[in-house]
């Protein structure tokens, strides 16, 4: 993290890590480092999550293939295995969206009319146009899918780390929970 810090009208480009007496005030260097401190403390919590979140409701309620998959995810996340994290939640991508079509009698729209399957991206959009997911759950899925998508399985030099597996699994969980959503019983 750097500051831009006047000395003597000019400015200048540093670490956080000053001495204290040569740019600010005492106060000021001490409230800024708890503030990063603070901060650090918050990223080191989010780095350190040892296990995916996918409420068991909804996880219920998810087909049996995707349910497995899901499971999968979480036990490959929790032991390390981040390349097996990014395919498996393709995977389950694909098999939900599929699953869903099929069952609504629309499986036909995802593939052309030589009976080829149209590309994830293209699922994603059909999944927006039929509501199964939100305009914004798709946007974000998309802009992921490069990601979670072909880079974990065509881009065999790619070196996917574990603390990139939860931002795509939420998103992938807000989807499913969305596209297998169960109405209140009153």
């Amino acid at each position: 993290m750097t500051e831009n810090i006047r000395k003597k009208g000019k400015m200048f480009k540093t670490a956080y890590k000053v001495p204290s007496s040569d740019f600010v005030s005492k106060q000021l260097y001490e409230e800024l480092v708890g503030r990063v401190q603070k901060i650090e403390s918050k990223l080191t919590l989010y780095e350190k999550q040892e296990e995916l979140i996918f409420p068991s409701k909804v996880l219920k309620r998810l087909p049996k293939e995707v349910r497995k998959t899901i499971e999968g995810v979480m036990f490959n996340y929790k032991n390390g295995f981040p390349d097996f994290c990014f395919m498996g939640m393709r995977k389950a991508l694909i098999d939900a969206i599929r699953i869903r079509f099929r069952k609504d009698g629309k499986e036909h729209v995802l593939y052309n009319k030589n009976g080829d399957a149209f590309k994830l991206p293209k699922w994603i959009e059909f999944a927006k146009q039929e509501r199964y997911i939100s305009k914004a759950n798709a946007r974000n899925l998309n802009n992921i899918v490069r990601v979670f998508g072909d880079t974990a399985n065509h881009d065999f030099m790619a070196d996917l780390q574990k603390e990139e597996v939860p931002l795509v699994f939420t998103n992938l969980r807000i989807a499913l929970s969305r596209m297998y959503y169960e109405e209140k019983k009153q």
